[in-house]
């Protein structure tokens, strides 16, 4: 039997509570934030929180202990370890959770009432050294160990043949006459051993990565797993396999070796968010992205001579059809952006012309800083060139369109002459 190390191990591996997605004190788990062992929440989700069971009561991880209707009463129905449960939970009414004696603890967990002589077993880091109800249990030292096999049969000190979570055995238990705890050393840089042992170990042991890291390098004999942090908006759980973290948007891309954040998946467009909503907006039809595309400007339409405008791919200037297939206006002829049928083209043969749309009709005028009729027939512009300096907007019929900058200097430089000039007849 052994409960009590699974669930020590369980419990450090759920410390590391999933920040980058979930509240404080919350985890990543079943494509859902949930609270951690101990806690309790109506939201576990970012901008939610999980409060710690109080008066030595427990929870189970959970849709028993998270959730809307969840309260603290209802979560919190189970009593830590070394406690037993006095009173059970009851509607409204709380666990109530009576200390063991002597470090002492019951096998396992429960919802339901126990009694003092219940606490058979012993805490992690201690032996029975007396079996009864409750167990007389004696410290491992100061060594880390622990046992393997949380039993409720009286013990000697060799029974702590294990290392707590975070420690490899170095030294194995000494069994017999002169007997001895292991000794253990602890892994680096918050490593975890993934396989508890009473066999003497190496630091190869030390080859689970925790909750929220990845592995970057296997252990060796000489060296612990190596792990980096999940990148934002990401999780993992506890892992001894080269793998990368999963990011919490469903329509994030892959992480990988060449793409080490999260980021929109091709195709579409957005920011990803660290929560059930997806913050990833597929481009429009007959569209694309590459990865990581932010605005939907990015997306950009499939079919040649096509542009992207009010969400819809169509036929850019001068050309016509429906957006996934645009043909050129015939020689001599325009269109404006968005034309879906060859009757859109309309004569405009001015070098200096285009067309626009004028009272919402498409009509062949002159360019920018030009101004006139433009002509429709023959290769001769009947646009006139602004004079120099001055500038015109597309369509301007005659010079009264034509601005220029010197009228507005003029008027603040005609003022201070006039000034200086009253000056110099006063001196």
């Amino acid at each position: 039997m052994r409960k009590l190390i699974v669930l020590l191990i369980a419990l450090t591996f759920a410390s590391y509570g999933y920040a980058q997605s979930c509240a404080l004190n919350a985890s990543y788990t079943g494509g859902a934030c949930v609270c951690n062992a101990g806690y309790w929440g109506t939201n576990a989700a970012v901008g939610g929180s999980c409060t710690a069971c109080t008066n030595n009561s427990w929870s189970a991880a959970g849709n028993t202990n998270t959730g809307g209707t969840v309260t603290a009463v209802t979560a919190c129905n189970l009593c830590k370890v070394g406690y037993w449960v006095a009173t059970a939970q009851n509607g409204q009414n709380a666990v109530t959770c009576t200390q063991c004696a002597g470090n002492s603890t019951p096998p396992t967990m429960s919802t339901s009432a126990q009694a003092a002589t219940g606490c058979t077993s012993c805490m992690p880091g201690y032996y029975v050294s007396a079996a009864g109800g409750p167990a007389t249990c004696l410290t491992c030292g100061s060594g880390n160990a622990t046992p393997l096999t949380f039993g409720t049969s009286t013990a000697d000190i060799s029974s702590c043949n294990s290392c707590l979570p975070g420690y490899w055995v170095s030294t194995a238990a000494v069994t017999g006459g002169s007997p001895a705890a292991a000794q253990c050393t602890q892994c680096s840089n918050g490593v975890l051993v993934g396989t508890a042992s009473s066999s003497k170990q190496t630091i190869q042991a030390c080859d689970t990565c925790p909750q929220n890291t990845y592995l970057t390098a296997t252990s060796t004999s000489s060296l612990a797993a190596a792990c980096s942090a999940c990148p934002s908006n990401s999780f993992s759980n506890p892992s001894s396999t080269l793998n990368y973290c999963t990011c919490v948007d469903s329509n994030a891309a892959t992480l990988s070796a060449s793409q080490s954040t999260c980021a929109c998946k091709a195709n579409t467009y957005g920011s990803p968010t660290n929560t059930a909503t997806s913050g990833c907006t597929a481009c429009p039809g007959n569209t694309t992205s590459p990865v990581g595309t932010a605005q939907s400007t990015g997306c950009v339409c499939s079919a040649q001579n096509s542009v992207l405008a009010s969400n819809a791919c169509v036929c850019k200037a001068n050309y016509y059809g429906d957006g996934t297939s645009c043909t050129q206006c015939g020689t001599g002829t325009m269109s404006l952006q968005g034309s879906t049928g060859s009757s859109a083209c309309i004569a405009c043969t001015d070098p200096q012309g285009t067309v626009m749309s004028v009272s919402g009709t498409a009509t062949c005028v002159c360019n920018a800083n030009y101004y006139g009729t433009a002509a429709t027939t023959g290769t001769t512009s009947t646009c006139t060139a602004c004079p120099q300096g001055q500038t015109s907007v597309a369509g301007s019929k005659d010079a009264t369109g034509c601005k220029g900058s010197s009228s507005s200097s003029s008027n603040i430089l005609l003022p201070l002459v006039a000034m200086f000039l009253a000056l110099a007849l006063l001196i």
